[in-house]
């Protein structure tokens, strides 16, 4: 009787302290990422698709198409600064990755969400 008492005595105490004590976090939300002074948020929207090869395990298939994706995904600073920008920074990127196994062609998929922040060239801000 004892031990149930002080089970619930405990369970009480932990139930009534405040949460913050407990644990601390902080949910992602990826429209509050820090943008630099000066700079705007673009969002790049990228997919692939590769067929499904037989005969090579799925897994290594899509590790590769991930690589490509992630080269990809980085190498947008790159265009835009060449483009319409003086800096470029690399905020964040969502990735969601599908496989479709269906007659005639099953295939692989890979679609990645890339947030930057730039400034744009000072003669393309200025009207």
């Amino acid at each position: 009787m004892y031990q149930k008492l002080s089970a619930f005595a405990l369970f009480i105490a932990i139930a009534t302290l405040p949460t913050s004590g407990l644990s601390q976090s902080i949910p992602y939300n990826p429209r509050a990422l820090q943008i630099p002074e000066g700079h705007v948020s673009i969002n790049v929207s990228l997919g692939l698709s590769n067929p499904i090869v037989e005969g090579t395990a799925v897994e290594e298939q899509i590790e590769a198409i991930q690589k490509r994706a992630y080269q990809l995904a980085g190498k947008q600073c790159q265009i835009i600064t060449q483009s319409i920008a003086d800096s470029c920074k690399l905020l964040g990127i969502t990735t969601n990755i599908n496989t479709q196994r269906q007659s005639p062609m099953s295939q692989i998929g890979i679609t990645l969400q890339v947030n930057l922040a730039i400034r744009f060239r000072d003669e393309i801000s200025k009207p």
